[in-house]
């Protein structure tokens, strides 16, 4: 399926009333589910307001073929994915665990 014609949330309000059932072109799953997480990430779809995440989750319906759970499903593990690969944790004194005369000796 070609989408690379849809930039903007708007364009896609435009594309749903008027497709009400797409033919998916995806030649496999995995391109498929990499597609849908590109436009999650594209729309930046952790801080849209409710009404754009309906209106994003109704458009990856439409153009994937999946059914509602299925979305939410890759929705969920999207964002179980981001909020993984975010977090950082620092050492608050990385140089102080060992003085030079407290190492332990093997």
């Amino acid at each position: 399926m070609n989408t690379a014609f849809i930039k903007t949330l708007e364009d896609v309000e435009t594309l749903l009333p008027n497709t009400p059932g797409l033919e998916p072109g995806w030649e496999s799953k995995d391109e498929c589910y990499r597609w849908i997480e590109q436009t999650l990430s594209y729309f930046k779809y952790q801080s849209l307001s409710k009404k754009d995440k309906g209106l994003t989750r109704r458009y990856l319906m439409v153009a994937s073929g999946y059914s509602r759970a299925q979305i939410t499903r890759l929705i969920r593990q999207y964002i179980k994915r981001q909020r993984q690969t975010t977090t950082v944790y620092l050492q608050r004194f990385p140089h102080s665990i060992y003085q030079s005369g407290h190492q332990a000796t093997c």
